[in-house]
């Protein structure tokens, strides 16, 4: 069925939540669901989101599963024939979205991942390439036109055919959340997709209310989700979408 299935996970910051669906209640487009896959919030959320109405929905989970085992759990879920994987601290400005994604879909028959952050090139360790990276990041972006080819999506916002997403076999549980992203990427490509960023302005709270307990945490969890990573793709990289024109220009730029 031709519309948008859009998953959510969330763990508790139930003000971040909120804003989410505000944005989101104002999009006019009638063939879209929104799915949210609460991993056992304990501040309000699971109350919140039982609430919601209309096209939302809602799965409740006992305990925190993460945000990979979230995604595909959330994907069983989806009626729709393109889903999308966000997080919950995404702001898109652009209440038409899911008809421009819908629209790309149907324009390039050959897109894999579409998202709104990616690079166009990826270091052997697994890391972006600072030029490589594009976006559209609103005041800031840096992606001047209306799509670009990359090779890796950002996770913040991935949109897949669900078609594509079961055939190169949904998000890898063996993340717990980083890099499930580039992983998910590269599956896409290995499989004769294409990856793209599309220019639809968004914001990134990111881990903005962290403590410094928490990075360190998540600096460990980073670590050994790139032992995963590398462990999986290391004769694959590094990984370079880049025309030669442009490989010629960044060449310039480094020498000259």
């Amino acid at each position: 069925m031709e519309g948008v299935s859009v998953i959510v996970p969330c763990f508790n910051k139930l003000d971040i939540t909120k804003e989410l669906v505000y944005s989101l209640q104002s999009i006019p487009f009638d063939k879209v669901e929104f799915v949210f896959i609460d991993n056992g919030s304990t501040d309000g959320t699971v109350e919140y989101l039982r609430q919601l109405k209309a096209n939302f929905r809602c799965c409740l989970n006992r305990e925190n599963l993460g945000l990979v085992k979230a995604f595909n759990q959330g994907a069983t879920f989806a009626k729709y024939e393109t889903v999308v994987f966000m997080h919950n601290d995404v702001i898109i400005h652009d209440s038409s979205w899911p008809e421009r994604i819908i629209g790309f879909f149907n324009e390039h028959p050959e897109a894999g991942v579409v998202g709104l952050y990616g690079a166009k090139r990826i270091r052997k360790d697994g890391s972006y390439m600072g030029r490589g990276i594009v976006h559209a990041k609103l005041n800031e972006a840096n992606l001047q036109k209306e799509y670009v080819e990359v090779a890796v999506i950002d996770g913040l916002f991935m949109a897949l055919k669900k078609d594509v997403f079961e055939k190169i076999g949904g998000f890898d549980p063996d993340y717990v959340m980083h890099y499930y992203d580039k992983d998910i990427s590269l599956r896409a490509l290995t499989a004769g997709f294409k990856n793209y960023v599309i220019n639809i302005p968004f914001t990134h709270k990111g881990g903005s209310t962290r403590s410094l307990i928490k990075i360190q945490k998540d600096n460990e969890l980073r670590a050994r989700m790139k032992e995963v990573f590398l462990k999986r793709w290391h004769r694959e990289l590094p990984v370079d979408v880049r025309t030669i024109g442009e490989r010629f220009v960044d060449w310039l730029r480094k020498y000259v």
